[in-house]
């Protein structure tokens, strides 16, 4: 009988498997696939929480940037023959911790929609402080509010906050008024009168349109020269008599300089009060633990101009705006010309930027950065020539020969960068 040839892994029975190779390759191809996967859905991950992250910041900045307008668009200036000490006011300086705070008053919306603001006025108007901010009985009788609140806008009085507050109080002036540093100064007393707005404000500035102002440009000073461009101011006190003279020997040792100062007497002058033509708004915010971060390469002097860090790729380029190219480190503010993948490069007079003040750093010390928002609001309510003095005339009282911004760029004959 012929034999039949037949393959014995088909036959009946057969327990014949896979070889080793076969496992190896199946393996190989499942390792090589399930990699691709998770790096796939790292990636999707990653970009998920980079958009949440962005929608989270916009929204948070738009929230501040829309609040902070609506107060501005409704704010109030001295009535004509109101006399004594000016309460309602426009004041705009930095904290100890050299931050803005942003005091001014507003009308009062909506005063005849509530029974106990109406009955306000009725009863003896000492017996209760303030409605708006919330203390006292609000069944009583409470002094009338005149139709006015003081608005405050401030940064946690702790440095490494991030938390921005409001807060209000009506009527306005008083021994608790929020125009009183002391009652703004403490945390206890921030966090007791003002409502958190948003965290994650890594800078909250203003800047401020003037008569004389003709750019937005940081760069361009103001001086006795007329008819040149000139930027915006960076402080503001309506009333003229609060923040000290520029050329006192307290304006020469305050980072609060308001070029328009005349003097304590103008506190009780309504007359010569000033008011911006438009206030910018610049946020720079971050949402939870992320944003632009990388470490100091090496310790960094005050006057150090180059930056070196572990990483800058995420951080701004000199293709970008100008406003956009600031990193802070620690409590300091450092606006930078360029940047590579390792450094940043900034120079000596753009060091302690937007208020701060340049300081040493140590190896490792983190370096952040943000997304930035501008806001320009025009005020309805502005006044910039007051009566009897006009722009040379004060320009030639108020105005140094030239800011000691500019006397010291052109000592070193470098252009000025610096946020003054």
């Amino acid at each position: 009988m012929e034999q039949e040839d037949r393959n014995p892994a088909l036959m009946p029975g057969s327990t014949r498997g896979f070889t080793l190779a076969e496992i190896l390759v199946a393996i190989s191809i499942f390792v090589v696939l399930g990699s691709m996967l998770v790096v796939a859905l790292r990636s999707g991950i990653d970009t998920w929480r980079g958009t949440e992250d962005r929608r989270m910041i916009f929204e948070h900045s738009q929230m501040v940037l829309k609040q902070i307008q609506d107060d501005l668009q409704n704010m109030a200036v001295p009535r004509p023959g109101d006399a004594g000490e000016v309460d309602v006011r426009f004041l705009c300086d930095l904290d100890g911790n050299r931050r803005y705070r942003l005091r001014f008053v507003r009308t009062l919306e909506d005063e005849g929609a509530d029974e106990a603001l109406r009955a306000s006025g009725t009863g003896p108007p000492d017996r209760f402080d303030g409605v708006i901010e919330g203390r006292g009985d609000p069944h009583g009788n409470l002094k009338p509010l005149g139709g006015l609140m003081e608005v405050v806008y401030v940064m946690d009085p702790d440095p490494d906050s991030d938390v921005l507050y409001r807060g209000v109080r009506s009527p306005i002036g008083g021994s608790r008024s929020l125009f009183i540093d002391e009652n703004i100064d403490e945390k206890d007393e921030v966090t007791s009168r003002c409502t958190p707005v948003a965290d994650g404000v890594l800078y909250l500035g203003f800047l401020f349109w003037t008569q004389y102002t003709t750019t937005w440009d940081l760069q361009k000073a103001l001086t006795r020269t007329l008819g040149g461009e000139c930027g915006p101011e960076v402080i503001w006190d309506s009333t003229r008599g609060v923040l000290p003279d520029p050329k006192s020997r307290e304006g020469r040792k305050t980072p609060n300089v308001f070029w328009l100062a005349a003097g304590a007497g103008s506190r009780h002058d309504p007359s010569d009060d000033v008011f911006p033509r438009q206030v910018r708004i610049v946020v720079c915010a971050v949402a939870g633990d992320a944003g632009m971060r990388a470490t100091l390469a090496r310790p960094l002097d005050p006057s150090d101009d180059d930056i070196p860090v572990d990483s800058a790729g995420d951080f701004p380029t000199e293709d970008d705006p100008s406003l956009y190219r600031y990193v802070k480190v620690g409590t300091e503010w450092i606006w930078y010309e360029s940047r590579t993948r390792f450094a940043f490069k900034t120079r000596k007079q753009a060091r302690g930027a937007r208020g701060s003040k340049p300081v040493t750093h140590e190896a490792g010390e983190e370096v952040r950065g943000g997304r930035t928002f501008v806001l320009t609001v025009a005020l309805p309510a502005h006044r910039g020539h007051w009566v009897g003095e006009g722009m040379s005339k004060l320009l030639e009282r108020h105005a140094p020969e030239d800011p000691p911004w500019v006397r010291a760029v052109r000592k070193t004959g470098a252009r000025s960068g610096k946020n003054r």
